[in-house]
């Protein structure tokens, strides 16, 4: 008797280890059923020349998805990007150079929406990204009076664009030391661009010395100050052709 159920209970063993094994064979397939119902995106950025734009930020982003999730690559050498794992639908692919000359197409065109499909890769895409010129903004600090936070969380002042959808687009803090801090963004040339600066708490003047007035300020408020639309929104235009233009603001006290 001992033997038998010895024997009974090696047969059971076999038979829940049978079953397990099928329902691990079934969630492998599942799985790599999932997986292949996924889709790609395969493309390269290149300037107005042809010419590849290496170490780019290239973001695909689901406009016709159910998730509407971001995915980040870099381009490599050659300009080259590779999305996978992407649910099918459509997706914008934008393209970011910080601290470079290149326009997002996001940002200052209408890139057409580019589709996926289950199991497949949209391949051979190309992505112009166009030159334009690097803009910077330098707020000096001579009283001390900013945020030593760094990176984005130096929110005590926002610096941004504004975009031609009329969104504020933060520019990129480039730099920060003991004088103050740098954005830096780019913008097209032979274009007017509005740029805003804002902050709760602390005292700001333009290069000639006048200081900023809150957003909606009546028109004249600052009299003086070359192409301003409102008090704490100038609008700058560089020249046609790439190089370097600065603003300089002064932080003169706190509200």
């Amino acid at each position: 008797m001992p033997r038998a159920r010895a024997k009974n209970g090696g047969l059971k063993l076999v038979r829940r280890a049978s079953v397990t094994i099928v329902i691990l064979c079934a969630a492998v397939r599942l799985g790599w059923c999932q997986t292949a119902a996924k889709g790609g995106i395969q493309g390269v950025v290149q300037d107005e020349s042809g010419k590849p734009v290496a170490g780019a930020t290239a973001v695909a982003t689901g406009v016709g998805t159910s998730t509407h999730q971001s995915h980040t690559v870099t381009t490599n050498a050659a300009g080259a990007y590779s999305f996978t794992g992407l649910e099918p639908g459509q997706y914008l692919v934008c393209v970011q150079t910080p601290g470079g000359p290149h326009l997002d197409p996001c940002q200052w065109s209408k890139p057409a929406p580019i589709t996926v499909s289950s199991g497949a890769t949209a391949a051979n895409q190309a992505t112009t990204a166009v030159k334009g010129a690097v803009i910077q903004v330098r707020i000096d600090d001579p009283l001390k009076l900013m945020s030593t936070g760094k990176g984005s969380s130096a929110g005590d002042i926002v610096v941004g664009l504004l975009l031609p959808r009329d969104l504020l687009q933060p520019m990129r803090l480039a730099s920060s030391d003991a004088g103050g801090r740098t954005y830096d963004a780019a913008i097209p040339t032979g274009t007017p661009v509005r740029v805003q600066i804002h902050s709760t708490h602390l005292q700001i003047s333009d290069s000639v010395g006048l200081s900023l007035a809150p957003v909606g300020a009546a028109a004249g408020a600052g009299a003086g100050v070359a192409n301003m639309a409102s008090a704490s929104t100038q609008t700058v235009q560089a020249p046609v052709g790439t190089g370097t233009h600065v603003m300089t603001f002064r932080v003169t006290g706190k509200k």
